[in-house]
């Protein structure tokens, strides 16, 4: 179309040619448009998963280290929270956490 444009004579024509490659142009940047504010909206999404991801990485690896601090064996004490989890409801695991480390596994020192 462009070359249609550049290449025609008459003014009529060269300006018809303008229209319509316009045109093109303005439909496809609608569209385009359309594409890269849904691309956006998923690009969002995910970057709040992330920011949800590290928070809560961020979080386990402090129970992590605590446990490793903390008991002798930290895998099974953490197995046993796991278990204490998959069974119970929070508030009740918070609950039996609070009573006392020594419910988890044997406490180091």
């Amino acid at each position: 179309m462009l070359k249609e444009a550049t290449k025609g004579v008459d003014r009529v024509a060269a300006f018809r040619s303008y229209v319509k490659l316009l045109d093109t142009g303005y439909k496809t940047s609608e569209k385009l448009g359309g594409e890269l504010r849904k691309q956006e909206r998923t690009y969002n999404k995910l970057k709040e998963d992330h920011t949800f991801f590290a928070r809560h990485r961020a979080k386990v690896d402090v129970l992590l280290r605590a446990m490793r601090e903390t008991y002798t064996n930290s895998t099974k004490a953490l197995r046993m929270f796991e278990e204490l989890a998959q069974h119970y409801p929070a508030q009740y695991v918070f609950d039996v956490c609070k009573l006392g480390s020594y419910r988890l596994g044997l406490v180091q020192g």
